[in-house]
Parts: C-alpha cells; sequence; structure tokens
C-alpha cells in the first residue's frame, strides 16, 4: 500500500455517497486529526474521487489542511470501488460492550469530544435500581436486549431488561419511524421526568 500526500483540494467528494456526517461527527473527527495526527489515510480511486474518508477530508478542511495522506485504489474496477465505499462503511457499524467499554473509558478525558459518554457509577446503581424493579415479572418472560441507536447529533446505549412484548415493540417503533425518533421520544420522556 503506497500512502502519497495529496493537495486537498484535488480530491473530490463522491456526489452519491450515501453516508451522513452531521457537524459533530465532523467536529470529533477534526479534533482527533489535531491531537493524534491523520492516522487513517483517505482512500480515492484512479480519478482522485472518495472511496473511503469523506467525514476525514471534512474534518482536514476544517483544520486548514492542504495535503492529506491518500491511498489510491487503482486497480479495482468501478464496481469494485462502489461495493468498497458500501463496505466500509456498513462493516464499521457495530455495537459496543458496555462493560468493556465503561472500564476503558473511566480514566480517560474525552471533554474534547462530543461523544456523549455518560457512562459511571451512578448510572450503573440507576440500572441496578431500575433491574430491581423489573424483577416482580417472571424471569421466563424478561430478556434483556442491548440497543445501540447511533443518531446524527448522539449516540445512545441502553442495556434494558425488557418482556419480549416490549421488545418488539420498540423494533416496531424503530422499524417505522427511526432510531432518531426513539432518541427524541426517550429525551422528550427524560426532559418531562
Amino acid at each position: 500500500m503506497k500512502v502519497e500526500m495529496r493537495a486537498l483540494d484535488t480530491i473530490k467528494p463522491y456526489e452519491k455517497n450515501a453516508k451522513k456526517h452531521d457537524q459533530t461527527q465532523i467536529d470529533n473527527v477534526a479534533e482527533s486529526i489535531k491531537q493524534y495526527g491523520f492516522v487513517q489515510p483517505i482512500v480515492v480511486d484512479k480519478d482522485g474521487v472518495i472511496v473511503i474518508g469523506h467525514c476525514r477530508a471534512l474534518g482536514a478542511k476544517k483544520l486548514g489542511l492542504k495535503e492529506v495522506p491518500c491511498v489510491c485504489v487503482e486497480d479495482l474496477t468501478e464496481e469494485q470501488v462502489r461495493k468498497l465505499r458500501i463496505v466500509d462503511n456498513k462493516s464499521n457499524e457495530s455495537d459496543w460492550d458496555l462493560e468493556l467499554l465503561a472500564d476503558e473509558i473511566a480514566d480517560l478525558d474525552f471533554s474534547d469530544f462530543d461523544f456523549g459518554f455518560q457512562i459511571d457509577e451512578e448510572k450503573e446503581q440507576d440500572e441496578s435500581e431500575s433491574e430491581s424493579a423489573v424483577e416482580e415479572i417472571p424471569q421466563s418472560k424478561v430478556g434483556v436486549f442491548s440497543v445501540s441507536a447511533f443518531g446524527m447529533n448522539s449516540e445512545c446505549f441502553l442495556q434494558l431488561m425488557l418482556t419480549e412484548e416490549q421488545a418488539e415493540q420498540i423494533v416496531a417503533f424503530c422499524t417505522k419511524n427511526g432510531g432518531e425518533a426513539l432518541l427524541q421520544t426517550l429525551s422528550g420522556v427524560i426532559d418531562n421526568a
């Protein structure tokens, strides 16, 4: 793999890029580049069109960078390039192991970033109290469901004890209205509590 520096104004975003990037994500990527350097090159095709790294390019632009590291996948066909765009974005979606995440971030300062990590002992105590309140439901009808919703402006990590019926209602709501609607509904309930 050959990494080369290219002028930022010579690489072009893919016009049909289906992956959305809100300002918070761009700001977070820019801050990451500022603090740690450009550790992941932008991938471009033979015409200088971005295959992977649209948000990195936007973060670099925000920082006023003139050049960025790039890798050119000139040996791929047009179909392979189109598929790679989707595969790269889709394969980066995954759930978090909340216990490991809580341990990992416990002593790290993320104040320069807007990730919304709010995992702490107080939250664990609230979850413990919530779990004991649910115990009235026969355990044969209760499952633990992890819900990860990545909205355009926030990340939400929940681990809930729900009946199968409640879980099915949440899935139906998200299928019909989208994950962002669930986050907005939960925010409204929390604000009114």
